[in-house]
């Protein structure tokens, strides 16, 4: 199967791999037969740190990365600590992907939420709608949301530099989800 034979050959690391959505992303890699598949943890690669993403793409040696890992906690966390959850989730965003660039892995896909959209984004929603307007202003009680739409916005535009930058050795993709929930997430502050 040729889905086999592309997967076969590549060395992919997940990011957030061991998370919620990540398990799943895993899951269904191996389905499609990856043969290599490295999930970092935060015990042994802090993604904020510049040193952790070296090593981690010295051990991994990924010819593609797909990037999940963020910090989150549901809307109390997020509503308790925004400015650590904005600074954390872009810088492990910004520095993966530039070293990612520099180190030339084929292919990054970052995925984040399409919060970063603006309110009135005729459906489907389209990539150059992103630019359209302000991110949707959220209610008093989702003011986390805007410091999340905003984190999404800046790795875009470090993407998009990126893919200038790249002369075509790379890919970079960078996909929007709808709110993902789980369950073991707590809504309360």
């Amino acid at each position: 199967m040729a889905n086999s034979d592309f997967w076969g050959s590549r060395k992919v690391c997940v990011t957030g791999g061991a998370g919620f959505l990540g398990k799943v992303v895993v899951r269904k890699l191996q389905e499609r037969g990856a043969g290599e598949i490295f999930v970092p943890t935060l015990d042994r690669y802090d993604l904020t740190k510049l040193d952790s993403i070296n090593r981690l793409l010295d051990d991994a040696k990924p010819n593609l990365i797909i990037h999940l890992a963020a910090q989150v906690g549901g809307i109390g966390a997020n509503r308790e600590h925004p400015a650590e959850f904005f600074y954390n989730n872009l810088m492990m965003g910004v520095q993966l992907l530039h070293r990612a660039w520099e180190t030339g892995v084929e292919k990054f896909v970052a995925i984040g939420t399409i919060c970063a959209y603006p309110k009135y984004t005729p459906v489907p929603f389209k990539e150059e709608n992103l630019w359209d307007g302000y991110p949707k202003r959220p209610t008093r009680l989702m003011d986390w949301q805007r410091k999340c739409s905003w984190s999404n916005r800046n790795r875009t535009v470090n993407s998009m530099a990126t893919i200038r930058s790249s002369c075509c050795r790379s890919t970079f993709t960078a996909l929007g989800t709808i709110s993902i929930r789980n369950p073991r997430m707590s809504s309360r502050p």
